[in-house]
């Protein structure tokens, strides 16, 4: 039972350590913490975007890098190329091959109500005019 209240003892003993310390911390000392803080987290984000970039500059060279640079092109259009017979594949399918002739309906659709929306809007502006010049020009002010 000794060595309990012991154990006791010594783990209160460091929290009231603790809290005396963060009690009497003045706030200049907390204000130059905060702001090394605040000054250390964005040098380290700039440090990241850096090294995060560094691997696009092209003046960074070596043999073995240009070599891993042409690949990654090589492996780029490789993937681009598959892509596209995946696309291509699907849309054969009958499922996509509907939705795309839908789709086309539709565009065609679209085309017509544009050149009616076209029609309307020349002859809106065409009757505007000429009503414009049937009511004469009011007397200016002198």
């Amino acid at each position: 039972m000794k060595t309990v209240w012991i154990i006791c003892f010594f783990v209160i003993s460091s929290m009231l350590s603790a809290w005396s310390q963060s009690v009497l911390q003045t706030p200049e000392a907390v204000n130059a913490v905060m702001s090394r803080r605040a000054e250390l987290i964005l040098q380290k984000s700039d440090l990241e975007q850096a090294l995060a970039q560094a691997w696009l500059d092209e003046s960074a060279t070596s043999d073995a890098i240009a070599s891993a640079r042409k690949k990654y092109r090589e492996v780029q259009a490789e993937l681009a190329r598959a892509k596209e017979d995946i696309q291509k594949a699907v849309l054969a399918l009958p499922a996509n091959q509907e939705k795309q002739k839908k789709l086309d309906e539709m565009q065609q659709e679209l085309e017509a109500l544009n050149k009616k929306a076209e029609a309307f809007r020349r002859t809106l502006g065409t009757s505007r005019r000429a009503a414009q010049d049937a009511v004469p020009a009011a007397p200016s002010a002198k």
